[in-house]
């Protein structure tokens, strides 16, 4: 991860930062080709307290890096934020079902996040989900459907606008609750032909075809006082290769990443070699999040490892690391090679583990800063 210079990070101290500072330019106003990435964004809260604030901070940080971003028409290639699973919240639409709102707590408690087509039988798909939750071992506690305002969309984000599906129950074993929820991931999107944006007892994910501004609008969970999370990812796309849909905002279930992968067709050729499942017509950050999601869920890979083995360092980096490290990076790089190398920088979480990683040549960096616990975002 690149770190300010000291005179960055003099000018960034608590009691000198404000937002206004963190993003303005130091130096001549960026190049059109500066402004030609994603703009990715991570905090977590040092107290490890849930709060609200992080995520009116997430909203406010994506809209002023909004020069990071791609649109249609004018329109925003698409937003989202990966959050803690509120809770709170979840525990009324439980109440509301005739349960016990504690159950909200409990350690197999999980949150599905589902996007369905528009054109599809929402009805239909739902019962057909129903009995592959079932047949798992999935206990429904509560559903919302269209908990959207869809007025806050422009013209092109509606007419590509998918039904909202959401899901929150209990895995049949806490302990297997990762194997499992990715294995119904993986069998709703199969089958059924949706698109699962989260699947976690841990957290969720609020993506958008438009800007920050519509992402908040889009979703009232967002400004719900309710919805209180410790951590929070948040990205503003620039579409390079594919075309925007909902399905393809980041950030996905484990990661978001600024920039691209290169060596895709490796990534691809590799992990079908590994049996992870992914899909024709996908864009190279979807397959990348399968890929580390697969490591980390069906393999049991720590996210660390995931991403160390997926996105390893290069020879040069190798070498600059302590010596009795050289030869696990060196057989990595031997029997998987480089799964994915390219100018990216990534963001990711799954559970209570996050890890930021920038390419080798710092194409695309990242900044680390510290705030105070409790940030006025107003100033």
């Amino acid at each position: 991860m690149s770190n300010p210079s000291p005179a960055r990070r003099e000018a960034l101290r608590p009691e000198r930062y404000s937002p206004e500072r963190a993003y303005r330019p130091r130096v001549s106003p960026p190049s059109v080709e500066d402004k030609d990435a994603c703009a990715i964004y991570a905090s977590v809260r040092r107290d490890a307290t849930p709060s609200h604030e992080p995520v009116i901070v997430a909203l406010e940080s994506l809209q002023k890096m909004l020069h990071r971003a791609g649109n249609v028409d004018g329109e925003g290639d698409g937003c989202g934020l990966l959050v803690d699973i509120p809770t709170k919240i979840w525990a009324e639409e439980i109440r509301s079902g005739g349960h016990n709102p504690s159950l909200a707590l409990d350690e197999a408690f999980a949150v599905a996040h589902i996007f369905v087509e528009r054109s599809a039988d929402l009805e239909k798909v739902r019962h057909d989900a129903r009995e592959i939750l079932g047949r798992r071992g999935f206990r429904i506690l509560a559903e919302r459907v269209a908990a959207v305002d869809s007025a806050a969309l422009g013209p092109t984000a509606r007419e590509e606008e998918p039904h909202f599906w959401q899901i929150g129950g209990l895995v049949p074993d806490a302990a297997e609750g990762d194997a499992s929820l990715f294995g119904l991931t993986i069998e709703l999107e199969d089958k059924l032909g949706v698109h699962v944006t989260s699947f976690s007892a841990h957290s969720c994910v609020y993506k958008v075809m438009g800007a920050p501004k519509v992402l908040g609008t889009y979703y009232p969970d967002l400004s719900d006082e309710r919805l209180e999370t410790v951590g929070c990812l948040g990205h503003n796309r620039y579409s390079t290769n594919t075309w925007p849909s909902f399905q393809r905002v980041q950030p996905f279930a484990v990661l978001g990443h600024n920039g691209e992968i290169n060596t895709i067709a490796q990534l691809r050729q590799e992990a079908r070699m590994l049996g992870i499942p992914i899909s024709e017509g996908n864009s190279d950050s979807q397959d990348l999040n399968r890929t580390v999601e697969t490591l980390i869920r069906r393999n049991g890979l720590s996210l660390a490892e995931a991403i160390e083995m997926v996105v390893p360092p290069i020879v040069n980096e190798i070498e600059a690391l302590p010596e009795d490290l050289h030869p696990f990076y060196l057989y990595l790089r031997t029997t998987m090679g480089p799964f994915a190398q390219g100018p990216v920088a990534l963001i990711s979480r799954h559970a209570d583990e996050c890890v930021f990683s920038a390419d080798a040549l710092g194409l695309r960096p990242l900044w680390q800063l510290e705030t105070p616990v409790r940030f006025d975002h107003r100033r």
